[in-house]
C-alpha cells in the first residue's frame, strides 16, 4: 500500500470557540487558531445532544486513527506471511499472501478506509 501523507501532520486537537459565536463551535487543528476544520451545529438537535463536540473530537483523532490503521494493516499482512511460511515449511499448501490479502473482508475494509483517507478513494490518488 502506497504511503502518502498529503495532510497536515497530527496530532490535531479540538478547540472550543463557542464563546466567540452564537452556537456551539469548535476549530480543529494542530494548534489553536491554526484550523483544519470548523465544526458547528447543523441543527438544534446537534446542539442539544453534544454532537458538535463529539464530531470535533472525531475529526481531531483522524491523523492518529489513520496511522494506527496503517500499522494494524501491515501487522495483519505480516501475520498472514508468517502463517503461510509456517504452513509451507511443514509441507502444507496455502494461497499466496496477496490472494489472502485481496479476499480478507477485514483487510478489504481497512484498505478502502485508508485509500479514502489518503488518496480520495483511488489507487493513484
Amino acid at each position: 500500500m502506497e504511503e502518502r501523507n498529503e495532510f497536515t501532520p497530527g496530532p490535531w486537537k479540538a478547540f472550543d470557540v463557542s464563546e466567540m459565536h452564537d452556537e456551539p463551535r469548535f476549530m480543529v487543528g494542530p494548534r489553536e487558531f491554526c484550523s483544519i476544520a470548523e465544526v458547528r451545529a447543523g441543527s438544534t438537535e446537534a446542539e442539544e445532544t453534544g454532537d458538535v463536540a463529539a464530531n470535533a473530537r472525531l475529526i481531531a483523532a483522524a491523523p492518529t486513527q489513520n496511522q494506527a490503521l496503517k500499522r494494524l494493516y501491515h501487522a495483519y499482512v505480516s501475520l498472514l506471511e508468517t502463517g503461510r511460511d509456517r504452513i509451507v515449511s511443514l509441507g502444507g499448501d496455502c494461497d499466496p499472501v496477496d490472494v489472502m490479502e485481496r479476499s480478507d473482508p477485514a483487510l478489504i475494509e481497512a484498505r478502502s478506509a485508508l485509500l479514502l483517507a489518503n488518496t480520495g478513494g483511488t489507487e493513484n490518488g
